[in-house]
């Protein structure tokens, strides 16, 4: 379990959800949240349910993937390794970190394992990219190892382990593009 990550991430006082989204706002930053729609398998999928990494059409995730816009809280996390799912091999030419986060999530986001957390550079300012920002660089991109859902007060959320998904720069180029033209809002 992610009880230990679960100790009021936003540092509140007992409020009411709308106060609590309001401190979101303030202090949280829009990440993209590229769900997996488990009903679309992809044909990157091999034998053993496993999707190739490096696919363009499901970009790892196995499924085919909607992108949306999430505002999240993240902090480093001290998650057990089996949640982050680290290991520490690296190959020639892949990037890899073996750092952990954990995200809180809003729980209409319903995250799932293998789903990706897209941090980018946006092209606006942050008042603006809820309605109007697109992707101008990606930064990091993390697997989904974990997700429990969690009750604070009246408000509901996810908190997310995550493990950084290996790239390489082809692939995140294609993933910028893509995010320029297919992005939604949640």
């Amino acid at each position: 379990m992610l009880s230990n990550l679960n100790n009021n991430p936003w540092n509140f006082q007992e409020k009411k959800s709308s106060d609590y989204f309001e401190d979101v706002l303030k202090y949280g930053w829009w990440v993209i949240h590229a769900r997996g729609d488990d009903r679309l398998p992809c044909s990157c999928v091999d034998d053993n349910g496993e999707p190739a990494p490096f696919c363009t059409l499901c970009w790892g995730v196995g499924y085919k993937v909607v992108f949306s816009k999430q505002l999240v809280r993240r902090s480093w996390a001290d998650a057990p390794r089996s949640y982050a799912d680290l290991d520490v091999l690296t190959l020639p030419g892949i990037q890899r970190s073996t750092l952990s986060d954990a995200y809180y999530m809003r729980a209409t986001s319903k995250p799932h394992e293998r789903d990706l957390i897209i941090e980018v550079d946006w092209d606006r300012k942050l008042n603006y990219v809820q309605h109007y920002g697109k992707p101008a660089h990606v930064n990091l991109v993390s697997v989904v190892t974990h997700a429990e859902p969690n009750r604070m007060a009246d408000f509901i959320y996810y908190t997310v382990a995550v493990r950084n998904k290996d790239t390489n720069h082809e692939w995140l180029n294609k993933l910028t593009l893509t995010l320029g033209t297919e992005l939604t809002h949640d």
